[in-house]
Order: structure tokens, then C-alpha cells, then sequence
């Protein structure tokens, strides 16, 4: 300034000379950060896209265009306008996908907008920990680097390559700076210490801005897990988990474990609370744990004790075990039975012989020299059907075999003739009951069931008579008839005769 004799010798240095007394007072500096570079998502040959690079400040403005290291100049397919300020690229192409940046001057600044010198934030820190603000400049000579802290700024340091730093109130003893790259390590970490932090530096003549966020957190510690009870019945019982921490910032989040595998919740288990408790209905032998849950936050993760619930259930899967096995054993010989099944508690063992109870308790039972007196032979063998007769063409019977004793085998004749489950004949798996439907005039006959074990067999006779519809008694309808009285003389060597009553229902 010819009148002031004022001079930018630097733009961000001015120099008074000749100085008055007039010139006492206190002088400010205004800088504006608000330059900025808007980004699009474009389809080679297809797109065109125009780069807008705006700033505000004192005018006139300049601007200088960058693609990547290389100055962009107007050619086919690139051009400028509004004195500048915008980019124009015509149908783009795979290579011109680089950092594009602006530089925005006037008589007192130049900006640069497109490279971040910080990283995307936020940055998280540990409560009375460290964290370290790393630009994304690599180590070169940098005149000035500015930090400040909130809105309105609070100064964190200022540096003058001429000079040195200089540390802000509050933040002595907590800092220190790297000249060569502007990154800045805080120390000594506060929650007061949220907040947004912005670096400004100036390198080469031109100034570049950057700002981020800091996010303080204290450190999870104390997590507790408990249960609403421990001791519970299988499907009956519900269990509740609430896992819970004395200290740690949010946003807190949480994972449970079953053993080694992850809980999450489905049908019958429910998270809750924010994933603070867990809820499992009806809990089956497999929940028994044991459980742990973590808990974390941005900065830090802390896992419960283990809790592992009893859970009691069975007896279940019983089974029987005879050592040495075999089907028939003689005289003299020894034998153990032992029985198991899976439970909690442990289940109690008790032994019947013929639905007599024993004195001997536990999974063992040893017999010593069995002799033949102590099986049981089989007798009274019988054969029932159902319906009662007469059995009626085109309808279904059944015929069941029982007998006393130890049963081992059972077989169906016709006749003299094995029969075997087909076409209208089904024969139970344990071959007691024999169902016939539907029954024809061909199925008549004389029906034998023969049971047996290794030392005895016994037989049971039915004589089975269909009926056509319509052949019974004129006048006597089925549903008159009450009751069918069969009466079977048998002597030695065969029988002596049949008689048949009708009883006619009054």
C-alpha cells in the first residue's frame, strides 16, 4: 500500500514500515476454509462431467486446475469457464479417473481443495490414552501449521517455520508436532476432549485444510453375568441371562457364546435390552453352557466369567445289555445285566423279575449258576378277534395272540399253511395281532398262532367263519343278533364236534 507503506511480502505475511504512532492497536487476520471440491460417479464415453471448484474470500480469484501431479490445460474435450472456476471433461475415459485438485488464489492466500490432508475420521481414543493425528503429507518443508480445537476455535498449537510452535493453554505438556508432516499426537486423553479438531498448513506457497473428529471413550471394564436361576428341568423351565458392566462409554455392544459358538437369537431364544439379556424358553440338556457374553466398544472389548447351567432331564434312551449274549443258555452258566440310560441327575437302577421287584439296586444285575427252573416257560396261549362273530363279508377282523410267559417268537398258519403279511392281511411288528381287511369268503379257515422260546412252545387255534351278506337266518337281520355262542369239544386225538347257537334278541 503506497499510502500505509504496507507490503505483502508472503501472502500471509504483511510487513509495516515506517510506522506511526497510529498504527498501535490490535490486528486480526481473516482466513476462510471454505473451498471445496464436489465428486461424481460417471460411465466411460458416456458421461461428461463438469468440476466445480468454489471458495470464498476477498476477490479477485485465480484458479490453477491439477490432474493428479500434472497441470490441466484446455484442449479437446477440456474446458474451462466462469474465469476458472470450472472443469469441463467430454466423455471420459478410464484414465481420468485420478485426484483431481484446485488451487484458489488471491492477493492474500492460495488453496488447495481435492486433497485431503486428513484422513475420514472420526478417530477414537482411549480415556487417559493417546491418539495420534496423522496428515497425509509425506515429510517435506512446511512454513505454517495451524491446530485448533471446537468451534469457536480454541488454539491447540501454531507453528512458524521462523519461529517454532507455540502450544495453546490446556494443551502444554499434552502435544507434540511433527514440522515435517503437520500430524499432531494428543496425550493425556479427557472427555472433554470430543470434539472437531482442524489442521491448516502452508507448504510451497499454497495453504491446505483439513478437519476431523475425535470420539473419547472410556474402557469397558467389570462385566458381570448373571442368571434369573441356574438349576432348571428340562422343557419346563426358562432361563434369563443379564450381562451388565461397571464402567465403559457407549455405544456399547454385545455377543454371547455357548461354549464356542455364537448365540444369536431364533425360535425360543430372544435378545433383549439392546442385546443385554438373553432369554431361552423350555431349555433342552443342550443349553446347559457353558455361557459368557462380551461386551465392547469402539476402543475396547471385555468378556464375562463362564455360567453354566444344571439342567435336569431323562431318564432317556434306556437300554439292556446281557454279557456273555446269547439266545439259550445252559445250566450252571453266569450271566450280568446291565442297564443304562442317560439322565441328570444320574438315574437310580431298581430290577423286576416278572414285575417283581428285586432287592438289588444299581446298573448290574449278576445271576450266578441259572438253572432251568428259573425260566419261564410259556402257557395259555389264545387267540381273541374282533369284532365277535358273525364276521360279515366285506368288513375287517382282527385276531390277537397272547400267552404267559417269556415270548420270544411268534408265527401265523392258515390251514397248516405260514402266512405272511400281503395284499388284505397285515401282520403286526411283533406279530401279536393279524388284521384282515377286508375279509373275503376265502379267508375262512382254521387260524393257528404259535409262540415260543428256547424252552417251551405253545399253541392257539381260531376257527374263522365269513359270512356272505344276506346268508344268515330269513327274518334275522345283523343287528339283531346279540351274541354267537361257539362251543369247541375237543378230546384226546381230535375233535368231537361243533355246535353254533343264534340267540335271538327280543
Amino acid at each position: 500500500d503506497t499510502e500505509t507503506g504496507s507490503i505483502w511480502t508472503d501472502p500471509q505475511d504483511l510487513e509495516l514500515m515506517n510506522l506511526v504512532l497510529t498504527d498501535s492497536g490490535q490486528y486480526t487476520v481473516s482466513v476462510d476454509e471454505n473451498t471445496k471440491l464436489e465428486v461424481y460417479d460417471l460411465v466411460e464415453f458416456n458421461s461428461s462431467v463438469s468440476l466445480s471448484c468454489s471458495s470464498s474470500g476477498s476477490s479477485p480469484f485465480s484458479y490453477r486446475w491439477l490432474n493428479g501431479s500434472s497441470e490441466v490445460t484446455a484442449s479437446d474435450g477440456v474446458q474451462f469457464g466462469d474465469g476458472g472456476c470450472i472443469l469441463t471433461i467430454d466423455s471420459v475415459i478410464r484414465y481420468d479417473k485420478v485426484l483431481f485438485m484446485c488451487i484458489v488464489s488471491n492477493n492474500i492466500n492460495r488453496y488447495c481443495a481435492g486433497l485431503g490432508v486428513l484422513p475420514p475420521g472420526p478417530v477414537n481414543g482411549t480415556l487417559g490414552g493417546n491418539v495420534i493425528f496423522k496428515t497425509t503429507i509425506n515429510p517435506t518443508t512446511i512454513s505454517t501449521i495451524i491446530w485448533t480445537f471446537g468451534d469457536p476455535p480454541v488454539s491447540i498449537v501454531d507453528f512458524l517455520i521462523s519461529e517454532g510452535p507455540v502450544t495453546g493453554v490446556g494443551y502444554v505438556g499434552r502435544i507434540s508436532l511433527d514440522n515435517s508432516t503437520g500430524s499432531l499426537e494428543l496425550r493425556k486423553l479427557t472427555l472433554n476432549d470430543n470434539g472437531t479438531y482442524r489442521v491448516s498448513l502452508r507448504k510451497a506457497g499454497v495453504i491446505q485444510v483439513g478437519n476431523t473428529s475425535l470420539n473419547v471413550y472410556e474402557t469397558i471394564s467389570n462385566v458381570t453375568l448373571r442368571a434369573n436361576v441356574i438349576d432348571l428341568v428340562e422343557l419346563k423351565d426358562t432361563a434369563i441371562f443379564t450381562c451388565s458392566v461397571s464402567s465403559g462409554s457407549s455405544p456399547l455392544s454385545y455377543h454371547w457364546l455357548n461354549g464356542s459358538s455364537e448365540v444369536t437369537a431364533r425360535y425360543g431364544i430372544q435378545l433383549g435390552d439392546g442385546g443385554r439379556t438373553l432369554t431361552i424358553a423350555n431349555v433342552t440338556q443342550y443349553d446347559q453352557g457353558p455361557y459368557r457374553c462380551i461386551v465392547a466398544n469402539p476402543v475396547s472389548s471385555e468378556p464375562s466369567q463362564n455360567l453354566t447351567l444344571t439342567i435336569s432331564y431323562g431318564p432317556e434312551n434306556t437300554r439292556m445289555k446281557v454279557t456273555p449274549l446269547d439266545v439259550l443258555y445252559g445250566s450252571g452258566s453266569n450271566l450280568t445285566l446291565s442297564c443304562s440310560a442317560e439322565s441328570s441327575p444320574p438315574s437310580q437302577f431298581q430290577w423286576a423279575l416278572n414285575g417283581t421287584l428285586l432287592y438289588n439296586i444299581g446298573p448290574e444285575l449278576s445271576l450266578e449258576n441259572i438253572q432251568a427252573s428259573q425260566s419261564e416257560p410259556i402257557s395259555g396261549a389264545i387267540i381273541t378277534t374282533s369284532p365277535n362273530p358273525p364276521i360279515i363279508e366285506g368288513n375287517s377282523v382282527t385276531l390277537t395272540c397272547d400267552a404267559s410267559g417269556s415270548i420270544i417268537s411268534r408265527e401265523w398258519m392258515k390251514d397248516g399253511q405260514l402266512l405272511s403279511a400281503g395284499g388284505n392281511m397285515i401282520i403286526s411288528e411283533d406279530k401279536r395281532v393279524l388284521s384282515i381287511n377286508p375279509v373275503k369268503r376265502t379267508d375262512s379257515g382254521e387260524y393257528l398262532c404259535r409262540v415260543s422260546n428256547p424252552i417251551s412252545t405253545a399253541d392257539a387255534k381260531h376257527d374263522l367263519i365269513v359270512n356272505s351278506v344276506g346268508s344268515l337266518t330269513p327274518g334275522l337281520s345283523a343287528g339283531a343278533i346279540t351274541r354267537i355262542v361257539i362251543a369247541i369239544l375237543v378230546v384226546v386225538g381230535g375233535a368231537v364236534g361243533v355246535a353254533v347257537f343264534f340267540i335271538k334278541k327280543n
